[in-house]
């Protein structure tokens, strides 16, 4: 794998297989997160396109202060924010599944994940995607969104618990839980 430094030299020089590289390399998690924070695909490659055109225009402004993997998180997780904190301004609400959409049909698992994530707050499911979906590190979340590693563990605990909650209500509604 090329070097971040001699990519992003590349890429500042206008280098198009450069940036297809950084493509490739960081596309699909780019892709994930947003889709597991947004919840809707054409959403999500929108924003993944908006990641990698923000990138391609400031790399010549790349400090070298973290690793090109650790920038594109960053800047992931800052543009899903930022197209949550939109989408809430402009008066659109995120999708809700009801049961009466779908008489008699069971949910799948992923599907029932996907909703108790809808149901929690941008900073608390962007932490869990980062972690419970992406597999990243504390430290890697705490790059990511500018904190520290006990303080992403004091956070991903109460995310945990929050998602555990909104778990157990929503299996209530659908009368799935008894507890």
């Amino acid at each position: 794998m090329v070097e971040d430094r001699d990519l992003i030299e590349r890429l500042r020089k206008g280098d198009l297989r450069a940036f297809e590289e950084v493509y490739h390399r960081y596309g699909s998690f780019v892709y994930s997160v947003a889709y597991n924070v947004l919840g809707n695909p054409s959403e999500a490659e929108d924003l993944a396109q908006e990641v990698f055109l923000r990138l391609y225009r400031k790399v010549k402004g790349f400090m070298f202060r973290s690793s090109l993997k650790t920038y594109i998180y960053r800047a992931t997780v800052n543009t899903a924010l930022n197209y949550l904190r939109r989408r809430k301004d402009c008066g659109i609400k995120e999708e809700t599944l009801k049961a009466d959409d779908r008489p008699g049909e069971r949910w799948e698992d992923k599907e029932l994940v996907r909703e108790i994530l809808r149901r929690l707050s941008p900073e608390t499911r962007l932490i869990l995607v980062l972690r419970e979906v992406e597999g990243l590190s504390y430290e890697e979340i705490g790059r990511a969104l500018g904190m520290g590693v006990n303080t992403v563990k004091s956070r991903l605990n109460r995310a945990r618990e929050e998602f555990r909650k909104q778990g157990r209500i929503l299996l209530k509604q659908e009368g799935l839980w008894t507890g």
